[in-house]
């Protein structure tokens, strides 16, 4: 009972977390802040993983299964995982969620420089007209695929 409590309000916590980046930062921050922050995180996590790689070389492995260790400490050690991993979820998303946004704006500009003569044709005309909603769509599917990664992480994940 306790188990699904915890995964529970660490799930809510981090549904909170992804939702308050997106609209506090993916929306209203320019795409190289959103960029940043993901590069930032993707340096922080490259070296962690040699630094879990030059441990491992050398002998040094975590059992989740408490089989070496206290069950506690092998706990923690899952949750501690299951923190970072969920960081980093939140930063891919949001990430793409401003990719989305970038990326259809470069394809209107491209359009409207390069293929002027086609602006009033289906499709380019609905995409052009359209832009916001497309960008909103991409976004929507980020969001949704985040709250059931994030569910899978915190409920599936052992």
């Amino acid at each position: 009972m306790m188990d699904i409590l915890v995964k529970t309000l660490m799930w809510g916590a981090s549904l909170v977390l992804l939702l308050a980046y997106f609209f506090g930062v993916t929306l209203r921050k320019p795409f190289k802040t959103v960029a940043m922050h993901f590069l930032m995180v993707l340096a922080v996590h490259a070296v962690l993983s040699a630094v879990a790689i030059l441990l491992t070389k050398h002998g040094q492995s975590i059992k989740f299964s408490g089989q070496q260790g206290s069950p506690g400490l092998a706990a923690a050690l899952l949750l501690g995982v299951k923190l970072y991993m969920a960081v980093l979820m939140i930063f891919l998303l949001n990430f793409f969620a401003a990719l989305a946004q970038k990326g259809v704006s470069s394809m209107a500009q491209f359009h409207t420089t390069h293929n002027a003569a086609n602006l009033d044709r289906q499709p380019v005309r609905g995409f052009l007209r359209h832009q916001r909603p497309i960008v909103r769509g991409y976004q929507a599917l980020f969001m949704v695929g985040g709250v059931f990664m994030l569910w899978a992480l915190w409920f599936r994940f052992r």
